[in-house]
């Protein structure tokens, strides 16, 4: 242990814990404990004291020994504002060195590194694991030595990290240097076990499992090997943020029924509220297999045809000061523009005309967007994850797009709306809500003609869940998911089918048509304390509903669908492949032809939460 003297008027940062010191305090300290003391300089840090002063006092005092400090409440999420002010008085200085600190995977954690704990099993794996190299960690730093402190820069490299697939948990420090004005940075990651065995992998190929590993050699490539249900392979080969410029990258290969070809992808995102210029590329060329089933004669066919495509699309943002609290921008806002154009060349494919099989026709589609947008993340627990730190996104976003798609048959014009906000509601929970609007216009073709629109599509989703409530050790929430999709002025090409997403989890492989859809999706998460060989447990029950309507044949008409159940989910925070399920579900009502289990085992992937980073323009599908 270490003795720690606090001077008067200063401030203690242990991990995310800031202390105020009114009076001379000592700590005592496990020795590897990293901390850091700054003092109150109030001259330059005016706004930085009243923030943090204002947010500490709101919580009771933990005991006697702070009865000179506050302590801010560590159940709540935070956010990215309030991790600054871990670094906002180091503004002034200069980082002079990185160092790197690599954490065990098995009984250790980046809150207290004293403690290394593994079992007998588990050690083994340790020694054995290779590393993430220092280099490829360099690479998600949006700083370097020389520069000087910048506290948004150090809580991105946080969460650029942690992003990655192959990392656990990351922690940025800072060691000041005395004496001088320099200050040393240690970045302190976590690796996860690299090796997974997945179950129904989600890469739209009905496999039955895969293999993976997330972090060959440790210098963070990616290799998955898929068998398919039916016979058959895919392969895929992907780089995460390629040479430190935050382009990620995918090569795959398929061989079998639904899919055979190859294709490549690059893709960088808005990864921060700095990135000035995002953009992708995607290259494949496919032959795809399909299911005909004719409802009428209860038979099912097959039949293929091959695709060429191609897509580019590029983005650049222009930081302002705008703000609106009717828009919900009330951060660091961008001005984003960004442009695209996308190439689809079919043969081989079923007979066509200019008014059937619209899926089909070759197109060339060049699009235009303009939007604002405004990000902040907050730091939690317990929500995708099973207590790792999550990056949840609040701020919002609104765009317009525009363009114009020429086919072989037809040349149309297209326009589309998008609004999306979402964050933090008091004691309410969190909320993140979308609406878009679009809609093709048909070109006159003469001065008298009326303007005609075509396949417009109104969409709107709400996701929510509460706080986390907490029963002795049991934790529990609540998720809601609402969607709303309404064709209008439809044709084929816009009717929701069986390649879409009917809503009810477990469901697939089904006959159906509809102009429009509502689905409700409601599940309880328990998380309990039971940890088995370093798998926690989390219970669930689910219900899932859905309406939909065909306003284009009466054959369909209206149809509701319901699947409902429960399950447990196991996860080791440790392990590449996240979560091990095992679903029970009841489906009373379910499409034609519809394939489903009752008992489904498989290992899920994490899902994401709607952000508010500007992406390719799209045209907004059903």
């Amino acid at each position: 242990m270490d003795t720690i003297r606090v001077k008067a008027d200063r401030f203690l940062f242990i991990h995310d814990e800031a202390y105020y010191a009114r009076v001379d305090t000592i700590f005592i300290l496990p020795d590897t404990t990293d901390f850091y003391i700054r003092k109150n300089n109030m001259e330059r840090t005016q706004e930085f004291y009243r923030r943090v002063e204002t947010k500490m006092s709101k919580s009771k005092l933990a005991n006697v020994m702070y009865d000179y400090m506050f302590s801010q409440n560590s159940s709540s999420p935070r956010t990215e504002e309030f991790h600054e002010q871990r670094f906002t008085p180091y503004e002034r200085e200069s980082i002079s060195a990185i160092r790197y600190k690599h954490l065990p995977i098995f009984g250790a954690t980046v809150k207290d590194t004293t403690i290394y704990k593994p079992s007998k099993f588990s050690k083994p794996i340790n020694k054995a694991h290779v590393y993430t190299r220092d280099w490829v960690i360099r690479r998600n730093l949006t700083f370097q030595s020389g520069d000087r402190i910048n506290p948004e820069d150090l809580v991105d490299s946080e969460r650029l990290i942690r992003r990655l697939r192959y990392i656990k948990e990351a922690r940025v420090m800072v060691n000041e240097r005395p004496g001088d004005d320099q200050a040393d940075i240690a970045v302190v990651t976590q690796d996860v076990f690299p090796y997974s065995l997945i179950l129904s992998p989600n890469n739209d190929n009905d496999a039955m499992f895969g293999i993976t590993s997330i972090n060959i050699g440790g210098i963070g490539h990616e290799f998955e090997y898929d068998y398919i249900r039916n016979g058959g392979s895919d392969f895929f080969y992907r780089v995460a943020n390629i040479s430190g410029t935050f382009i990620d990258g995918e090569l795959n290969y398929s061989h079998h029924f639904l899919r055979t070809g190859a294709g490549a992808n690059l893709e960088r995102d808005f990864v921060t509220q700095q990135t000035k210029y995002a953009g992708g590329a995607s290259l494949n060329k496919y032959e795809f297999g399909e299911y005909n089933y004719q409802p009428m004669t209860d038979t099912t066919t097959t039949y293929s045809y091959n695709r060429n495509y191609a897509n580019l699309w590029v983005g650049r943002a222009f930081q302002t000061k705008i703000k609106s609290q009717f828009f919900g921008v009330d951060a660091l806002t961008n001005i984003v523009a960004s442009a695209g154009v996308e190439h689809q060349d079919f043969y081989d494919q079923p007979v066509i005309s200019a008014d059937t099989n619209y899926r089909y026709h070759d197109r060339n589609t060049y699009l235009l967007s303009i939007g604002v947008s405004a990000r902040n993340y907050y730091k939690d627990r317990f929500i995708l994850q099973f207590g790792r730190t999550e990056d949840i996104p609040t701020g919002s976003a609104l765009g317009i797009v525009t363009g114009i798609q020429t086919t072989e048959f037809r040349t149309r014009l297209y326009v589309g709306y998008n609004y999306a906000r979402g964050g933090y509601v008091g004691k309410i929970g969190y909320l993140n809500g979308i609406i878009s609007l679009g809609s093709f216009i048909k070109i006159k073709e003469d001065i008298y003609e009326e303007t005609t629109y075509q396949n417009g599509i109104l969409k709107l989703g709400i996701d929510y869940f509460t706080p986390l409530l907490t029963i002795n050790q049991v934790k529990l929430r609540q998720f809601v998911d609402f969607t709303f999709s309404q064709a209008i002025i439809p044709d084929e090409e816009y009717i929701l089918n069986s390649q879409s997403d009917i809503g009810i989890r477990g469901v697939r492989g089904y006959y159906h048509r509809a102009t429009s859809k509502v689905n409700i999706k409601l599940e309880t998460v328990m998380f309990t304390p039971i940890n088995f060989l370093e798998f926690r447990m989390a219970a669930f029950g689910f219900l899932d509903y859905t309406v939909t309507k065909n306003s284009e044949n009466d054959f369909f008409g209206t149809d509701h669908f319901l699947g409902l159940g429960g399950g447990i989910r196991l996860r080791n925070d440790n392990l590449a492949f996240s979560t091990i399920q095992v679903r029970f579900g009841y489906y009373p009502s379910t499409p034609i032809n519809a394939s489903y289990g009752m008992i489904n085992l498989a290992t899920a992937a994490s899902v994401g939460i709607r952000d508010f980073n500007f992406k390719a323009p799209e045209i907004i599908p059903f």
